[in-house]
């Protein structure tokens, strides 16, 4: 169950070396090139994977394995989760499941599947943007997916980049101030 964390935090050094040759600014969210194609999917492909875990942690049947099935069983479950805010440091606060309050899957979800199923067309969907944002959306199940174990500080690392309020291990004491929408 652990790998999923350190995968997460694998991806998450993978766009810390990007970022030495790109700055994390918004005036470069639509700066694309292969590093962050090859990063994109695999955190889409990691998403796909710790989605259909967490709702098997929520004990929902799976009907069937794709994201719209997943939405409609994690909103059933955890109505708050489109709420999740996570927090990217020195650049601000995203909510990237957002978009399941209206119904429909967040941009950079679409944008990785235009991406996975059709590289020579939409090569340039392997942006900062898009990165920045389908990783905190995997932060954000993770969070759900070891809610637990980062309570009870079962971790010996954490994000460097996202953060979410009681998360962290300064933050967590015997009793964890960890409260997930």
């Amino acid at each position: 169950m652990v790998d999923h964390w350190k995968y997460f935090l694998i991806l998450e050094k993978e766009l810390i070396d990007a970022l030495e040759y790109v700055e994390l600014s918004n005036k470069n969210h639509k700066t694309f090139s292969n590093r962050f194609n090859k990063i994109l999917l695999s955190i889409g492909s990691e998403v796909d994977v710790t989605m259909k875990v967490l709702c098997k942690k929520f004990v929902v049947p799976q009907k069937t394995s794709n994201i719209d099935s997943y939405r409609s069983d994690i909103m059933n479950i955890r109505p708050g989760f489109p709420n999740i805010e996570i927090e990217i440091l020195n650049y601000g606060k995203i909510k990237p499941w957002e978009s399941w309050l209206n119904g429909t899957n967040p941009t950079w979800w679409r944008d990785y599947n235009d991406l996975k199923h059709e590289r020579d067309t939409y090569f340039e969907k392997g942006n900062l943007e898009n990165v920045v944002q389908s990783l905190s959306g995997l932060y954000s199940i993770l969070l759900y997916l070891y809610e637990s174990e980062i309570s009870s500080l079962a971790f010996s690392q954490y994000p460097v980049l996202y953060k979410y309020p009681g998360a962290e291990p300064m933050n967590l004491v015997a009793e964890s101030s960890l409260k997930l929408p």
